[in-house]
């Protein structure tokens, strides 16, 4: 049986999540919440029309508390970064915010992904303000740092990122740590790898911690999340 998902905050990440569920066929029925409830209203009825296009689901508008039976609840609310801003800076706000839908949450039976930044640093807030396990909020932390370092070695390698693993660690943003003794391509040790020069990265690091800047400054948000949420609840 497909999951019961709410989604809380429909901005461009939130309605990206939503999209992405629906196409992947993980949710059999969708719940959207926004401090905007027309937003949320709106969002649904566009979904709902392009239904023909994936799995049948049933999309609405819903409160917090009708979230309560769901399986699991994905948390983009929140004040997105500036341009040159850090996540950090984000800590005060959003720590408000998440701490708010997390005294709402209490009760309920499924788990949360937190993707809302500083995503580490709300994670924690989240399962404070709701009291659950730690095993029952997860944050998508350095998921994405690690999706970008697989995809920028795939460039520079001229290689699918499928066939590249490796681990960032710490905390999402610029204090992550790049695991590059065990990173591997097709099963092979990168740094055996014909024509790769550890030299190469320190630059690779750089890359993979601005990124998230780089496309802030471009386009004024990022929506990686899509591809992250999505993995985690399948």
């Amino acid at each position: 049986m497909r999951a019961k998902i709410g989604i809380i905050g429909i901005g461009g990440v939130g309605s990206s999540v939503a999209l992405s569920l629906l196409h992947f066929g993980a949710a059999g029925e969708l719940i959207l919440n926004d401090a905007r409830p027309d937003v949320a209203e709106g969002e649904a009825m566009d979904l709902l029309q392009g239904s023909a296009f994936y799995p049948t689901a049933r999309v609405r508008a819903g409160t917090i508390e009708e979230m309560h039976d769901c399986d699991a609840v994905v948390v983009t609310a929140g004040v997105g970064r500036a341009p040159g801003q850090s996540r950090l800076e984000l800590l005060a706000t959003n720590a408000g915010i998440v701490t708010g839908i997390g005294r709402q949450l209490r009760g309920a039976r499924g788990i949360v992904v937190v993707v809302t930044n500083p995503v580490d640093v709300m994670t924690l807030v989240m399962t404070q303000a709701t009291g659950f396990p730690s095993s029952r909020v997860i944050g998508t932390g350095t998921m994405l740092g690690s999706a970008r370092l697989r995809q920028v070695l795939g460039r520079e390698l001229d290689l699918d990122p499928r066939s590249i693993h490796g681990q960032v660690v710490g905390e999402h943003g610029a204090s992550e740590v790049v695991l590059w003794s065990g990173v591997r391509v097709g099963g092979l040790p990168l740094r055996d790898w014909s024509g790769w020069d550890a030299a190469h990265e320190a630059r690779v690091t750089e890359e993979v911690r601005t990124a998230g800047l780089e496309v802030i400054r471009r386009k004024g948000a990022t929506t990686h999340a899509i591809g992250l949420v999505t993995a985690t609840l399948l």
